[in-house]
This record gives C-alpha cells, structure tokens and sequence, in this order.
C-alpha cells in the first residue's frame, strides 16, 4: 500500500518484543517483501526512541480527549484514532512549520473537517422509512473519521452502535457523557445479589404508572416570590437604552440604565429643555453635573472629558492591600503559587472592568490574563 499509494518503499521495521510481531507468519512476510527486521532489547525503550515518542504523544492527546468527553474507557480506541487524524494535519518544527499530511501528499490539508471529540451531534435518519411525524434526526456522539468512507464515525445514543453518516449537524459545546458544572456522580456501594425471576415475579406490581400515596387530602402552602425587578427581565432586552435627537443643529444624547439618565449635548440650553420635558412626563432628581455614571468617573479639565477611574483604582489597590508596592523589572524567577487563585481571578475580573474607560492598561490586563489558572504571589 505505501509502495502504491505514495511510491515509497518500507525497507527497515524497528519494533520491541511484543509478542503480537513476534510470529512466523509476520517473520515469512517480512522475508518475502526484502524487509530488515530489528528488535529492541528488553525494558530498553530508548532504542526505539522516535517511535516511542511518537506513542506518548498520541496517549497524551488521546486523554485529553478522553478527559474533556467524559467518555467512557470503551471509545479508547477511538479517541486514538481521532488523536492520529488531528496530529496528522498540525505543523511541526521537525517538518520546517509543514504537518505530515502536507509533506506525504504535497497538499495543504483541509482544516475545516477536524471536530471536537466525543461532542453532541444530530445525523439524518433515513426519511424514506419514517412516518410525517416521527424525527428526521437522531442524538449521536462524534468518535472520529472513516478510512474508507467521506462522513464521519459517530456513536448512536439510542442504538449503542457506530454508524457512519454524511449528513451530521455538529453542537461542539455539549458534551452528553460529561455531568453538570458543580455536580458530582453518587457512588453506589450496595451489591444486590442475583434472584431467580420466579422469585421476583410475585413481588412486582404489574401497573405501568408511577405509584402515589395519596393519604393526605390537606394541599401544602406553597408561596412563590418574585422581586418585582425581575417581572419583566425577559422582555427588557427590547428596550431601548440610548436616544438620540440630532435636528436643526441640535444633538442631544440620552443613556439610560437602569434608574439612572445621563444627558449629554452641545448646547447647555438643549440639555435644559430636555431635563424640564423629562420633569415634565416624570419625577426625576436633576444631580447637576455628572460626576459619576454608574461606578464610572468623569471628569473636565480645559481639554476635555476624560475618565480617570481613580477612585476604582484606588479601591483595588486598598483591596489587595498593595498601596505600598511598586512596579518590578524584570520578574521574578523563583514564584510560589497562591493558596487560592480566586483572588487573582477577582483582581483580573475587576480589571478588564477597567479596561473599558481605561485602554492604556489593556496589555497590562492582557498579559497577567495569562496567569488565570496558576497565579503567584509576584503577579
């Protein structure tokens, strides 16, 4: 096949002792197709080193997979597999920047087929065998890709078989095997034997509904709250929250959030007329000058408006009580890890808060971003 298939010729096999090579039937062949077999001495891996790297680089991609799916150990195999075609089709240093596939076909390989492993997808059933009304989709699981076949290898969720199909609708975010954020599976310890079934026979209630104890006529009390802001949270992204007037060399600006109105014009006597129309239709409380928008700073100076959030970044320092400390270059080497990264996020989150008003510490943010998932003290 590599002889045909890419003009190639095998002439050297490097392989251990497993006992799966070595057989006289491998041995004959290898004979009769002219081709040197070499083996590795015993508990020695390094003498067969590319090829076992190679191996723990697929295992290491595979358990990612594996981990992210929450699949179970039976689709190990495939998750090898799908590490295979992905590795396949990544540039590498070794290759001048080129992926295998590109260098063995003299090709740039189609980036757009690689999926997400073990990921929700719908495949079309067969329409002609169904009725109107029954689905013409069926809930799969994505295992990989066919050698034979254009489509992919997926996993039926009702069937528990492998089908392959053309026609598949991916959901690369849902994960089926995979449990809830903050739930965790009950373990079970209890053992319960095997009983004969003319034993378990007498036992059972033949009723294909739910039993209910219906004993207590008296309804339970059931009170349900509901926060009066709330009612119409469904309904308040049609709301509009900026408006604009901008006629006969007049523009007014009003944002509105929440409770609170921000008036902005270009001239003084515009603004005025907007603020006794708005007394008019409303009760409202004109707090002058706007000083502060929600939790923004503003402030004037003879060149303008400009939003120093000093009081934010006052607070954040005093938080982290770091009113003291100054800036380090370069950073330190030897770093010891936080006891709890929730701060560091804290500190990040309120920062890219910042950002908004504040573009000059966007790279700052940017790089300490870096660091969400192990944070040090120095950072």
């Amino acid at each position: 096949m590599i002889q045909n298939q890419y003009n190639k010729i095998v002439k050297t096999i490097r392989i251990d002792d497993g006992k799966e090579f070595i057989n006289t039937e491998f041995v004959n062949l290898l004979s009769n197709l002219d081709i040197v077999h070499r083996k590795t001495c015993v508990y020695t891996p390094q003498q067969n080193d590319r090829v076992e790297r190679k191996h723990q680089h697929l295992l290491q991609v595979s358990r990612a997979m594996m981990f992210q799916s929450s699949l179970l150990s039976q689709f190990y195999g495939d998750s090898i597999l799908a590490a295979t075609y992905v590795i396949n089709r990544l540039p590498t240093t070794v290759l001048e920047w080129k992926s295998p596939f590109e260098v063995l076909n003299s090709k740039v390989p189609d980036l757009s087929t690689p999926k997400v492993f073990g990921f929700l997808c719908f495949a079309a059933s067969n329409i002609s065998h169904k009725s109107k009304f029954q689905p013409r989709s069926y809930p799969t699981i994505f295992l990989g890709y066919p050698h034979n076949q254009k489509g992919f290898r997926i996993y039926d969720l009702h069937t528990y078989t492998i089908v392959v199909s053309r026609d598949v609708i991916f959901h690369e975010t849902i994960f089926p095997y995979k449990l809830p954020q903050f739930k965790q599976a009950i373990a079970s310890s209890y053992v319960l034997p095997i009983v004969p079934i003319d034993h378990v026979l007498p036992n059972t209630i033949p009723h294909s509904e739910p039993v209910y104890d219906n004993t207590n006529t008296i309804a339970k009390t059931v009170t349900v709250r509901l926060l009066r802001a709330l009612i119409d949270a469904k309904q308040s992204y049609n709301d509009h929250c900026l408006f604009v007037f901008n006629k006969d060399n007049k523009f007014v600006v009003l944002i509105v959030y929440v409770d609170d109105i921000l008036i902005a014009g270009a001239l003084e006597t515009d603004i005025i007329h907007v603020k006794e129309f708005l007394h008019h239709e409303f009760t409202i409380k004109d707090l002058r000058i706007a000083k502060y928008f929600i939790g923004i700073q503003i402030a004037r100076s003879t060149s303008g408006m400009y939003l120093p959030q000093t009081k934010y970044i006052t607070y954040i320092i005093q938080d982290l009580m770091m009113e003291n400390s100054s800036t380090i270059t370069p950073l330190h080497v030897d770093w010891h890890l936080l006891d709890d990264a929730s701060v560091y996020s804290k500190l990040v989150g309120r920062l890219l808060y910042l950002d908004f008003t504040r573009p000059d510490v966007t790279h700052v943010v940017h790089h300490l971003s870096e660091f969400m998932q192990q944070p040090t003290l120095n950072h």
